[in-house]
């Protein structure tokens, strides 16, 4: 190597500095592409899911849909829908009395509250 800086080559960790900062961005397209990859799996599956029916067993309403050539007909199709209807107004009648239970409750202590007031009132005004 000569002492004149114009005919100097460029230093060896100039170089490595370039390679690396190279090696860094291929790095980064390279995880930029798998997250876009990613990222287009999703949508494509939240495209799909919103196509699919929801499946919530605690409020089933009728017997599933079936595609015409296996529908099971008449009584057996009836049957069912006979049951779950069953189970849907026992729910509601349960519902309904535990409501009217609760209710019943909050007036007699209502009334119970009004009985001491009405009883404080009257020792008072003695």
């Amino acid at each position: 190597m000569s002492d004149n800086p114009l005919n100097r080559l460029v230093s060896h960790s100039k170089t490595v500095d370039l390679d690396q900062q190279q090696n860094t961005l291929d790095r980064t397209e390279k995880l930029k592409d798998a997250y876009d990859q990613a990222l287009a799996g999703k949508q494509k599956a939240a495209d799909i899911s919103p196509l699919q029916p929801e499946t919530n067993t605690s409020q089933r309403q009728h017997a599933p849909e079936k595609e015409p050539h296996l529908k099971p007909v008449g009584e057996i199709r009836r049957l069912v829908d006979q049951q779950i209807d069953a189970e849907n107004r026992q729910k509601e009648i349960d519902r309904a009395k535990a409501l009217n239970e609760a209710a019943k409750l909050r007036a007699r202590e209502h009334s119970l509250q009004d009985r001491e007031h009405e009883k404080d009132n009257r020792d008072r005004s003695r």
